[in-house]
């Protein structure tokens, strides 16, 4: 009886362990993408940072190595596990949620890609409370606020407006 018991266990548990994946991260190439000892290239999902020429890309870029680096991290996956250019889609751990990180402390913004949508409203609200304290590209970089604002607004209000800031409705 144990025997089985312990078989329909380890069953139960295999779709679990393929979900997780312990890696080295061995170089980081950008504020969101990281190469493994490995050889996987793996690009964090939900966190969009500047392009490399762009305002705070060195910063999002060195931030990521500060916090993974030569590290183990845990990769946990969503819907999709590769995007078009073989990369892995990961969300990242290692002494903390490092998609999160990054959004809350404002060095990128968040990005909705379906199917990978798991952490999306926690991500954006990451982003939120990181522009309203002006963290990051958000207090330091005009262009990127343009970037990530809709093709065309409708429908809003503006209310409490300041010198430097303005409540949209």
């Amino acid at each position: 009886m144990s025997k089985i018991l312990a078989t329909l266990l380890l069953i139960l548990s295999l779709p679990t362990l393929a979900l997780a994946k312990t890696v080295t991260v061995e170089q980081v190439l950008d504020g969101n993408t990281f190469m493994t000892t490995d050889g996987d290239r793996v690009r964090l999902i939900g966190v969009d940072v500047p392009n490399s020429q762009d305002c705070y890309a060195n910063k999002s870029k060195n931030y990521l190595e500060h916090l993974i680096r030569d590290k183990e991290v845990t990769l946990k996956f969503d819907e999709d596990r590769r995007d078009s250019g073989d990369r892995l889609l990961a969300y990242v751990y290692a002494d903390s949620f490092i998609n999160r990180k990054l959004l809350q402390k404002g060095y990128g913004a968040v990005i909705t890609d379906e199917p990978n949508t798991a952490h999306a409203n926690t991500f954006t609200e990451d982003q939120i409370t990181a522009q309203k304290e002006a963290r990051g590209v958000w207090g330091h970089c005009v262009v990127i606020i343009a970037d990530y604002l809709p093709a065309k607004v409708t429908n809003v209000s503006v209310s409490d407006i300041w010198t430097d800031s303005a409540e949209i409705i």
